[in-house]
Parts: C-alpha cells; sequence; structure tokens
C-alpha cells in the first residue's frame, strides 16, 4: 500500500526547510538591501552561473532579495516520495551581493524546528554577516 504511514515520518513530504534571517554588514552591523539569498546543495555552492546546463536554469531555485531591514524568507518546499525518509539532513544557503564578499552557510537537522506538529520544517538563521569586499 503506497502512501500509507506506519510509525512518525521525520519529514512529512519537506525535503527543503523554511529560513528566515538578516544579512548585515560585518563590520557596521547596518542591514543590507538586496542581497540574494538562495539554498544550494552543496555541489551548486561552488558552481557559477556558466557552469550550469540547460534543464538546471529551467528548475533551479529563484533567491529571495532581502528588505531594507535585510531581512527574508526562503520557503520550505515539499516533494512526493515513494521513501519514507527524505534524506534531509542539512541544507545550504549563499548569500550575494555585488559589494560583498559571498557568503555560504549550512544548517544542519540541530538548527531545524517545526512550529507545528505536521507542519514544515523551520530554521531561524538569526543575523548573516558579510564581508564588505577590498577595492
Amino acid at each position: 500500500m503506497v502512501g500509507c504511514e506506519s510509525g512518525p515520518i521525520l519529514h512529512q513530504g519537506y525535503v527543503s526547510p523554511r529560513i528566515t534571517g538578516r544579512v548585515l554588514d560585518a563590520n557596521t552591523r547596518q542591514p543590507i538591501a538586496k542581497a540574494s539569498v538562495l539554498k544550494v546543495n552543496p555541489r551548486q555552492a561552488s558552481q557559477t552561473d556558466r557552469d550550469q546546463k540547460g534543464a538546471e536554469w529551467m528548475i533551479a531555485p529563484t533567491p529571495s532579495l532581502t528588505d531594507e531591514q535585510g531581512r527574508f524568507t526562503l520557503g520550505s518546499q515539499k516533494d512526493l516520495t515513494v521513501f519514507r525518509h527524505a534524506n534531509l539532513y542539512s541544507v545550504s544557503v549563499t548569500v550575494t551581493h555585488p559589494q560583498y564578499v559571498q557568503f555560504v552557510t549550512n544548517f544542519t537537522l540541530t538548527n531545524m524546528k517545526r512550529k507545528e506538529e505536521k507542519g514544515p520544517l523551520e530554521v531561524e538563521a538569526g543575523d548573516l554577516l558579510l564581508r564588505p569586499r577590498a577595492n
């Protein structure tokens, strides 16, 4: 019987958590507006746009841009799977802005919480600090 549950399922079909936080200048602690925040798999974190092939462009996630207070939200992603447990052990996030050095960080299951019993996993990333580029 496909689709029947027996026992608790850790991820309830979610393959990526909802992530919220702020992006700040590492020196001044001022918010950075219009920084691009994106969930990536570890291989993608080191890829450049020119490394992507045709179909990868079509399924590439859309980045979130920070608001004037540096806040961002990346939505959770749900997927249909035949397997009982998805391989959601960590998620990588990359933050880019033309005036700052790219920042990549990783969140693991220990960072993920659930507000509702069957709701999506969530990560409160806190403040992500970007270093200004050297001129």
